[in-house]
């Protein structure tokens, strides 16, 4: 049996793929498959694929007709002999030795799944290190973990790639992907279901995979995507109808974090003055009516714990109010980016805060050409170079560069770190709060435009 059966599916992706497919073949492990399946590529993708497989027996092509990233996947899952599986979108590549640490890891623990972190990048090169952990789980590192004690992972990791699945555990709880056509939140409900049929998985410290973020015909800018939540929302109702052990609160947790994707998407489509919603729209609203009333929604108050139930109410009420509503913020969001942009233009920028807010911050202007000059940071075990820029202490910023605009993307620290920096000498009208920037967005093509 092959260690890892490595399965990259793919359409049209000639530009990234030898990097991809490459950084495979790279790896220390010698036990090991590869499992293109390409959809019908017309730019070179096919024939590359070709060369490599006479090249090297590992390579086990396969060609299909169906433009389905659910399909490519689960046809490479089928097929596959490895005794884990890992999925590489083609215009990624991984490290050369954390799969063998997540293999050797899963066969000494028994683990069903095992993820690491992640950096998202793009060709600048700016590099986005993720820590798929968060500070207050860090000690769960390398420990055994389950969705009941952690629920909190669901909004944190529904990311596909940056791990290895046992073959055996995937087949046996008959976890596979949903069908539909194109490439859009497919991988969705096969996260969930490795969740919550899972007793066992774990993660690990350290980068195991790089995620492009400037591949204009990547899924994430495709103008409208709400169709594909409704029809991934509809197949993780089924998955979560198959499983009789779960809770009314697990359930509530999962529908909440898929609603939540639906918001994103029509924030996304929102950007067409002209976009409407269709008849698929229309059912999606009785399924969540339906569900709202029957998950007990409306007796939730904690709105910290499930984050979208203030629009999930909007929904049930009046689509074209959601709607609206979601317009309206995302008028609002884009006004508030345009006049940062513009209030940061020309100037020597200073982000305090070299935590996860700060380095999305950091990652979002750099990649839009604006002059960070420094991070900074109290915490002395952050200082070093982020994509190149210095991490420095306080002091140091404010002796170097004191008539800079410093942005604080520390959060609810504002009013305690603008007093640390006037005391040190900096004028109170060139600190002001940065907007929050996630990982994912950080890196979308350049948005000065917007």
């Amino acid at each position: 049996m092959k260690a890892i059966s490595f399965i990259i599916p793919s359409l049209n992706s000639v530009k990234y793929y030898e990097k991809c497919i490459e950084s495979i073949l790279s790896l220390d492990m010698s036990n090991i498959e590869v499992i293109p399946v390409d959809a019908g590529s017309t730019d070179g993708t096919k024939e590359l694929i070709e060369r490599y497989a006479t090249k090297d027996e590992r390579i086990k092509p396969n060609f299909v007709s169906e433009k389905s990233y659910g399909y490519q996947c689960n046809r490479g899952i089928d097929i596959a002999s490895g005794e884990f599986i890992a999925i590489v979108e083609s215009d990624d590549y991984i490290d050369s030795q954390m799969y063998e640490k997540m293999y050797l890891t899963a066969k000494e623990c028994g683990a069903d799944w095992i993820k690491s972190d992640f950096a998202f990048f793009n060709d600048k090169p700016i590099y986005l290190y993720h820590n798929i952990l968060p500070s207050f789980l860090s000690d769960k590192y390398d420990e055994q973990m389950n969705i009941r004690e952690f629920p909190y992972l669901i909004y944190r990791d529904l990311n596909l790639w940056n791990g290895i699945y046992r073959r055996s555990f995937l087949n046996n709880e008959k976890i596979r992907f949903n069908e539909t056509r194109g490439a859009a939140f497919q991988d969705i409900s096969f996260v969930i279901s490795c969740f919550l049929k899972s007793r066992n998985f774990r993660y690990m410290k350290g980068i195991s995979y790089y995620y492009r973020q400037d591949n204009e015909s990547s899924s994430i800018y495709a103008k409208d995507t709400t169709g594909n939540v409704c029809d991934e929302y509809e197949y993780v109702q089924k998955i979560l109808s198959s499983i009789p052990r779960l809770s009314q609160y697990e359930k509530k947790l999962v529908i909440d974090k898929l609603f939540g994707d639906f918001i994103g998407s029509l924030y996304r489509a929102l950007d067409n003055p002209n976009w409407k919603p269709g008849k698929k729209l229309e059912l999606f609203q009785g399924n969540v009516k339906e569900l709202y009333r029957d998950l007990g929604y409306q007796e939730i108050s904690n709105y910290e714990e499930f984050r979208n139930v203030k629009t999930m109410q909007l929904m049930c009420e009046d689509v074209n109010l959601l709607i609206g509503y979601i317009r309206a913020l995302r008028y609002l969001d884009k006004k508030k980016m345009r006049l940062f942009f513009e209030f940061c233009d020309g100037r020597d920028l200073i982000i305090f805060g070299a935590g996860e807010r700060g380095r999305n911050l950091a990652a979002l202007l750099i990649d839009n050409n604006f002059n960070v000059v420094a991070l900074c940071d109290n915490n002395r075990s952050k200082h070093g170079l982020d994509n190149g820029i210095p991490i420095l202490s306080p002091n140091e910023v404010a002796e170097k560069y004191s008539k800079g605009l410093f942005l604080i993307s520390i959060q609810n620290s504002y009013e305690e770190v603008c007093e640390q920096l006037v005391e040190l000498g900096i004028d109170g009208g060139s600190i002001i709060c940065s907007p929050p920037i996630s990982a994912h967005d950080a890196l979308e093509i350049q948005r000065r435009s917007i």
